[in-house]
């Protein structure tokens, strides 16, 4: 089949991959001019800094100081290691910078000949469904162009999402997102909200604060949770701004004379080239979707990426994987009626557990279940022990010690024959 892959970043390059493995014919648009996707720096930032401009220029959302929270073995894709042996230097960290982590995304589409067929500086505009099946993409720079299939790679740490906080307008210090982030020097000396409980709000308050006067952390972590640093003060959850530069905390305290606010606060799901009566995103879910990666009334489009709290270029291959192998007929598909059923009924256990709509994209704890049931239907090996064995010391040694913890050897190792 045709197929046509949005972006080239981790998701688009494996996706592409695999597509090409099943025997496919693969056209990438990406937007940019090179490959990498997220890993890709730039010190420029936007002039509105919570990035909420209708018009946008900057798309990369790493700071300079950015490593990656999961050991390079665990970041790996299956069959190209992030060492010597695969797309990686062995005197590289544990825990690879963002330069290291572009090296070795650029190795492996060297390696695997993808580059070939990446079309850059190609922003897809829109993607409509052809009366007689398949696709029609159009571009900003070459027009319309018809596939078979579509593979949506376009990533979800670009678009910033802005909690709404009553009366956030009146504060008078500098308001900023994660997303134009690159250093802590603006801060120095100077008195810093840092909302979000996520890995970045914790690397960035801990960064912030060896310049800062005072960091607030705005964050629900639990009891005993190891102090970043003198100068941190860790806050319950925002209720609104205050007078004064201040923000009242939702336990009734009250945070004063602020010079700036950082919000950790994620990203959204964006698809501004897709009709919504085809996938929608309401609070940051995308659906329909079956098994998170298949508009559920239209099987030639694939979505690689969606889930969170994962480990990401392992769950791309699989779920790439299983969309490619879909496509040639190797794996099969319920019909319509089943595949909505078994929707339904996710949603419904979500919705059970109160999970808020925000998180249903949400793996942690699910994600090997879920790979090792994409894998069964694929034909390929489940997660092998030594991952999850990994994972776990990785899990422990990032709760124990947050600011320390990528610089602890680890026991646990990848086999040299795996």
């Amino acid at each position: 089949m045709k197929i046509a892959v949005i972006g080239a970043g981790a998701a688009g390059l494996v996706c592409a991959r695999e597509l090409l493995r099943a025997g496919h014919e693969v056209t990438i648009f990406e937007q940019s001019a090179t490959l990498g996707g997220v890993w890709v720096h730039t010190p420029e930032v936007e002039s509105d800094r919570l990035g909420r401009a209708p018009t946008r220029r900057v798309f990369a959302s790493l700071y300079d100081s950015l490593r990656t929270n999961l050991p390079r073995d665990l970041m790996a894709f299956r069959d190209y290691s992030f060492d010597s042996r695969g797309g990686g230097r062995d005197e590289w960290p544990q825990y690879p910078d963002h330069t290291q982590v572009l090296a070795y995304l650029r190795n492996f589409a060297e390696h695997f000949d993808i580059d070939r067929w990446i079309r850059f500086g190609e922003t897809v505009v829109s993607l409509t469904p052809a009366d007689a099946g398949g696709w029609h993409i159009v571009t900003s720079r070459s027009g319309v162009h018809n596939f078979e299939g579509v593979a949506v790679c376009n990533g979800h740490y670009s678009v910033p999402r802005v909690p709404r906080i009553a009366h956030m307008e009146c504060f008078n210090g500098a308001l900023l997102h994660s997303h134009n982030y690159r250093r802590p020097d603006e801060f120095r000396g100077r008195r810093v909200a840092v909302l979000g409980a996520a890995a970045s709000g914790a690397d960035l308050a801990r960064e912030i604060a060896t310049v800062a006067e005072q960091v607030y952390w705005f964050a629900r972590v639990a009891e005993g949770h190891p102090s970043l640093a003198s100068n941190v003060t860790v806050c319950s959850l925002p209720n609104t701004f205050a007078p004064n530069n201040s923000i009242r905390c939702a336990d009734g305290s009250l945070v004063a004379d602020l010079d700036a606010v950082l919000f950790c606060t994620g990203y959204e799901y964006t698809f501004p080239f897709l009709d919504p009566d085809i996938v929608r995103v309401t609070d940051n879910w995308v659906h329909p979707l079956y098994l998170d990666i298949m508009a559920i009334e239209y099987p030639s489009l694939g979505f690689i990426g969606l889930p969170f709290m994962v480990f990401p270029f392992p769950l791309f291959e699989m779920q790439a994987r299983w969309f490619a192998q879909m496509l040639s007929g190797e794996v099969l598909l319920p019909p319509l009626t089943v595949r909505q059923r078994i929707f339904e009924e996710h949603i419904a256990g979500l919705r059970q557990r109160g999970v808020p709509q925000h998180h249903f994209h949400k793996l942690a704890e699910q994600q090997f279940r879920y790979t090792d049931y994409l894998a069964t239907q694929c034909g390929a090996e489940s997660v092998p022990q030594w991952f999850k064995t990994l994972a776990a010391e990785a899990a422990e040694n990032r709760m124990q010690y947050p600011g320390s913890f990528r610089d602890i050897p680890l026991r646990s190792r990848k086999p040299e024959s795996a």
